[in-house]
């Protein structure tokens, strides 16, 4: 077990962490929603809005750690893990990261149409490991006499590449958009809700294990016997463009709708779709129960052999491994949210954020109130809002100069930037673009 333990923690060392959804199409939505500009009357080229937009590449990085953090568990002065200072918070660790890396776009503007282009890579990550299983690794099994414990740490992996073709339309205040995606997969790792519940007899020598396994792998790790599992993640974690053997089909849409002059509602569904994954495949699936009563040492006296209880405790460990493709689901997420604008310098909001961690959705709220010191440029401040941490002050600067260069710029506590390993979550996005062609 301790075994187990040890690598799923080398795994989490190694992923990387981002956002939710497509920093593009958010951008749009609060800040650039109406598509139709071209005035009724005649206008000069130099005043005629610009059509094309090129999106040049960007990054946007999420970390969420609601309980427990990495921090927490950290020693400075010898710069390792204390497992103890886990077991002696009675709180689970669960560190969840998100990344979007954009290679960059095109959109185009014809009258009330659209048109997109976008490439980006993603990465989801989530580490969790129950409370229980930091005291079972720290004070052993010494106290479970007649007691059993549940094996469950939980991890995912998921690096993929997105291809997305899309279309807004505008009909009076109404907006609709939809991207179609294909997706080529880098490599992915989910070990699902899988447990094994071992049972301790009074005689304290006697087990009993309920296994209620499933893991998938596709170039992420080599499982030839539960004592010799090979990390392979490092060769395919990451790829210009991922891997063709590994494809999926799926689509983000989005809406915007402006009920009066100054109440708007919005929303976007991103990553809808499955990958099928064929690369390096591992499926890992067992539900059978076993047991163990010990070993009879008079018969070691008799031939002389030696007893190996580590050899025999994995042979009951034993788990069926496979290799062979299979079909998952991608980590949607989506937002919802209003604005309602006060008056020319100031409007507020609300948007209720929902990511898919690989087990189920997670919620955020993130109340909001936006200035407009200058035209076309903007400042908003927010509170970025979980369950178990609720407070999380957010700031996004956005701004465009002489309709031709824009950014667009979000932080998360941004105060703690160099202390992310001690924060519940921490988040930084980063977009700029360029605009070329007046429109006719």
């Amino acid at each position: 077990m301790r075994n187990i333990y040890l690598l799923l923690l080398f795994l989490s060392a190694q992923l990387s962490y981002g956002q939710f959804v497509s920093a593009y199409h958010e951008d749009q939505l609060l800040f650039d929603h109406n598509l139709i500009k071209e005035s009724r009357f005649v206008l000069s080229r130099s005043e005629r809005p610009k059509r094309l937009t090129w999106v040049l590449p960007s990054f946007s990085t999420t970390m969420i750690s609601p309980q427990l953090t990495y921090g927490d568990l950290y020693v400075e002065e010898s710069k390792t893990l204390d497992l103890t200072l886990g077991a002696d918070s009675q709180q689970d660790f669960d560190l969840q990261l998100n990344a979007r890396v954009s290679y960059g776009g095109l959109s185009y503007r014809m009258q009330n149409l659209r048109f997109s282009i976008f490439h980006e890579a993603l990465f989801d990550t989530r580490m969790s490991i129950p409370n229980h299983l930091f005291t079972l690794v720290t004070e052993g099994n010494s106290s479970l006499v007649n007691d059993n414990v549940d094996i469950n740490p939980q991890v995912l992996f998921s690096s993929t590449h997105k291809w997305a073709l899309g279309f807004d339309y505008q009909k009076d205040n109404l907006v609709l958009g939809v991207q179609a995606n294909v997706y080529t997969g880098n490599a992915y790792l989910n070990t699902h809700n899988s447990s094994l519940n071992i049972g301790f007899e009074d005689n304290f020598f006697g087990f009993n294990f309920d296994k209620d396994i499933l893991v998938q792998s596709s170039g992420a790790i080599d499982y030839q016997a539960i004592d010799s599992i090979e990390v392979v993640l490092g060769d395919n974690a990451i790829s210009p463009a991922g891997l063709l053997s590994n494809l999926g089909i799926g689509l983000s849409a989005q809406f915007s709708y402006q009920l009066t002059d100054n109440f708007r509602l919005m929303g976007r569904l991103e990553d809808l779709g499955v990958i099928k994954w064929k690369n390096e495949t591992q499926i890992l699936e067992e539900q059978t129960k076993e047991s163990f009563s010990g070993f009879d040492v008079r018969q070691s006296y008799l031939t002389g052999e030696t007893i190996n209880l580590e050899d025999t405790l994995y042979a009951k460990l034993d788990i069926a491994h496979r290799s062979a493709d299979f079909t998952t689901r991608l980590q949607t997420s989506f937002f919802v949210g209003a604005t309602y604008r006060i008056n020319d310098y100031v409007t507020t909001g609300l948007l209720v954020r929902s990511k898919n961690n690989g087990i189920n959705q997670l919620f955020f709220l993130e109340p909001f109130v936006t200035f407009y010191p200058l035209e076309n440029t903007s400042v908003t401040l927010a509170n970025f809002m979980q369950k178990t941490a609720p407070i999380n002050p957010k700031i996004t600067l956005r701004t465009e100069i002489n309709e031709t260069l824009g950014a667009h710029l979000a932080l998360v506590n941004p105060w703690r930037v160099s202390k992310y390993y001690d924060t519940k979550m921490i988040h930084a996005q980063l977009g700029v673009y360029l605009k070329f062609l007046r429109g006719r």
